[in-house]
């Protein structure tokens, strides 16, 4: 991993109203409820872009996640943020809509996003931070969810079953 600058992410209360802002370290010790905000990319085939985490990252390396994400850094917003780590993990600059800015799932605010690419794009992810991608389909995603549950991030899960339909409808 590259000598990495981490910034101080937002905090905030039980209705999503900033509290201050620290480290990931301390926020997580502290149990306090943060931002974060994904991106879910789709192609002409109706396949999910998927991002495998690196190594090295605090929660869940190594296992399959959205297309991109993370912590709402301060000074920025869900929308900001979802276009930031869609670049700065992926090296793309896609249109998002908000499929929903307002999710609550254990101890996060979620800002959930959507795009649409073709999939011959070339996808140029930073290997410090990204340790692959792939394009899937849904029912193959689905599948390997149910077969393989350790092999993606669990709250990655989580959000897909809970807000599928949402998700596809945007």
């Amino acid at each position: 991993m590259a000598n990495r600058v981490f910034n101080k992410i937002t905090v905030v209360d039980e209705q999503d109203n900033v509290t201050g802002y620290m480290h990931l370290p301390e926020a997580l010790a502290k149990g306090c409820i943060r931002r974060v905000a994904v991106a879910l990319l789709f192609n002409e085939k109706d396949e999910i872009l998927l991002q495998k985490r690196a190594s090295w990252v605090m929660i869940h390396p190594n296992c399959w996640d959205f297309s991109a994400g993370g912590h709402v850094d301060e000074g920025s917003d869900y929308a900001e943020t979802a276009e930031e780590e869609l670049y700065e993990e992926l090296g793309l600059k896609v249109t998002l809509v908000p499929v929903d800015t307002s999710l609550r799932h254990g101890d996060l605010f979620w800002g959930l996003f959507k795009g649409g690419m073709t999939s011959v794009t070339e996808i140029p992810y930073d290997s410090d931070e990204v340790a692959g991608v792939r394009w899937i389909s849904i029912p193959e995603m689905e599948k390997e969810m149910k077969d393989k549950p350790q092999s993606f991030n669990p709250t990655f899960t989580t959000m897909w079953k809970l807000h599928r339909d949402k998700i596809l409808a945007a």
